[in-house]
């Protein structure tokens, strides 16, 4: 296997560019090996977290929400003040049964 270093733009041109092969190619063998590298980028790219990291990351996240929730529906912060409290509190909502 060997191993190249991207900049994150020449990533991001790389990773259209099997996207849209995947699009364009029409027999399932061709599919395959599209799909095949897709793999092989997803775990090459995909960041090893601890699972103790992974709580800390999660406790993060809702302490966030928590910030922007007590923000209320605040049009000096958000432009669709309404919406974005209502969606805010969903997501708090959502995080509550991950541990």
């Amino acid at each position: 296997m060997k191993t190249i270093t991207l900049t994150e733009k020449q990533f991001a041109t790389l990773n259209s560019a099997v996207c849209n092969a995947y699009i364009e190619v029409s027999n399932a063998e061709e599919r395959d090996a599209v799909n095949s590298l897709i793999d092989s980028m997803s775990q090459q790219t995909a960041e090893h977290i601890t699972p103790q990291v992974a709580h800390q990351k999660l406790t993060r996240v809702r302490a966030e929400l928590d910030t922007l929730i007590a923000l209320g529906e605040s049009y000096a912060h958000f432009q669709s003040a309404q919406a974005t409290h209502k969606y805010l509190k969903k997501a708090k909502n959502d995080l509550k049964g991950l541990s």
